[in-house]
């Protein structure tokens, strides 16, 4: 499945790893729509967006205007800090101190949520 050019079976790099269970469709939206209908008044903004985190939040600055608190799940290689990854800097870029993670790991990858404030 293709959804707007990007391959959705799995965003998250898994080599040969099969994800299983159900396929759904949901609804996608632009960060530029999210601003028009809803303004950028948010006190908290969490993404999630299965492996696209990098290319949303990077458009994401006037979503994040005046936002205090930011959630975004990360990947990232276990030898990595948090601090150097994009993700992060970005966040740091747009005004924003990190503050921690949560980590999950399996073999050489891991995952986390980055929580970020201002």
């Amino acid at each position: 499945d293709v959804i707007r050019g990007h391959q959705c079976n799995s965003c998250v790099p898994r080599i040969g790893q099969e994800r299983g269970g159900y396929r759904y469709s949901v609804p996608m939206t632009s960060v530029k729509d999210l601003v028009f209908h809803f303004g950028n008044s948010w006190y908290f903004v969490s993404i999630d967006v299965e492996g696209m985190e990098h290319a949303v939040l990077s458009v994401a600055k006037d979503l994040l205007a005046h936002a205090k608190l930011v959630c975004v799940e990360d990947v990232f290689p276990k030898n990595e800090e948090y601090a150097e990854r994009p993700i992060s800097q970005l966040l740091i870029d747009f005004g924003f101190t990190l503050l921690a993670r949560t980590t999950c790991c399996d073999n050489d990858q891991c995952w986390s949520n980055v929580l970020a404030s201002r």
